[in-house]
């Protein structure tokens, strides 16, 4: 989902430039990614199916056929000038005159390697360092996510490494009445809410560390939590989740809606108390940009990632996130109105649209 968010986003803010400014878009979707299509408006698009490609086989293909096989003929056939996000490089292309851009979202089996198989850490390993032997352009979506490029691994200096800072829009979406989804959803009262898939490094665990504290101390905090619990292929994960739950006895205090629609997962954003961005690691938080864009109050973990989003607390609040006592004081404060809330981006229309020109001129340099 986060990928598809991403690029159904980029193609929303090159909408906001002026008409001659706009480029002509050539999207390419997979039998996952079909379904989000209608929600794409744009008047220079041309939709193309393609079914995606193994990675291993892929690679495999394409040693064996000792050129890049993810590329597979699509810049002479489409007449392309530039290719995104192109997250594969086997083997330079070297076409001439084109701009084929990698993205990498973040180095987090660098720091949490416990939450990855060996196998699945070796094949990042070794996808990054293709990348960056014959990737002439690279584009990540942080100064944090590049000072970690720049600290494990030796960058060429003919390598263009651009940084895109995601940006969320959601003008255009139809939320329905807020009464109707907490009908539906069985929330009684005000609330806070966590947007994360449930994987480890989402730290959920914290939150429910300091809801605990907030219950022995008689305080009434209901928190909502979006996402897929069943079925989820971290399924070891939702068994320590919910033997927490039972052990806390946190059944009235927590509620766990499911994987919803984008229409409800943002409305429920909107009219939160505040949105909790608990994480221990992080690219470029989707969250928080859903959250900066829909004018919410923010509780983020203080990763140097999220300062950068929240410009060092001036939208948001920071957290230790392994300090439930800290967390907790700040849900309190927040309930009890016994603090001063944090003031909303004003400017979010121009950081959309320098997101769109950023996006433009990675191609133009």
């Amino acid at each position: 989902m986060g990928g598809v968010i991403y690029i159904i986003n980029l193609i929303k803010s090159l909408n906001k430039l002026s008409d001659q400014e706009k480029p002509e878009i050539i999207l390419f979707y997979n039998d996952k990614s079909k379904t989000f299509l209608n929600e794409i408006e744009y008047p220079y698009i041309t939709l193309v199916y393609k079914k995606t490609k193994n990675d291993y086989i892929g690679y495999l293909l394409s040693f064996l056929h000792c050129k890049n096989i993810f590329e597979d003929g699509l810049i002479s056939h489409y007449k392309l000038d530039g290719l995104f996000p192109l997250c594969d490089f086997p083997f330079s292309l070297g076409e001439n005159n084109f701009k084929a851009a990698a993205w990498y979202p973040d180095l987090q089996h660098k720091f949490y390697p416990q939450y990855f198989s060996k196998l699945k850490i070796l094949f990042r390993e070794w996808r990054i360092k293709l990348i960056i032997k014959n990737a002439s352009n690279i584009v990540l979506s942080s100064n944090d996510v590049y000072n970690h490029f720049k600290k494990f691994y030796n960058l060429k200096t003919k390598t263009n490494f651009h940084i895109l800072k995601f940006t969320s829009i959601t003008e255009g979406l139809v939320f329905p009445p807020i009464e109707d989804l907490k009908t539906k959803y069985d929330i009684s009262s005000d609330y806070f809410i966590v947007s994360n898939q449930f994987w480890q490094h989402k730290n959920h665990i914290i939150v429910f560390k300091a809801i605990k504290l907030l219950k022995d101390a008689n305080v009434n905090c209901k928190i909502v939590f979006t996402g897929m619990m069943e079925g989820n292929r971290n399924q070891f994960f939702i068994e320590e989740i919910k033997r927490l739950i039972i052990d806390f006895n946190l059944n009235e205090y927590v509620i766990f809606v499911g994987l919803i629609s984008r229409e409800h997962q943002l409305c429920l954003m909107k009219n939160s108390l505040a949105v909790i961005q608990p994480s221990l690691f992080e690219g470029w938080s989707t969250v928080i940009e859903d959250a900066k864009a829909l004018k919410c109050q923010i509780i983020a973990s203080n990763l140097d990632v999220h300062k950068e989003q929240l410009e060092y607390g001036k939208f948001g609040f920071l957290f230790e996130p392994t300090n439930e006592v800290e967390l907790a004081k700040l849900l309190n404060d927040i309930l009890t109105k016994n603090i001063i809330l944090k003031p909303f981006v004003d400017n979010y229309q121009k950081l959309t649209i320098d997101f769109a020109l950023a996006f433009i001129n990675i191609f133009h340099n």
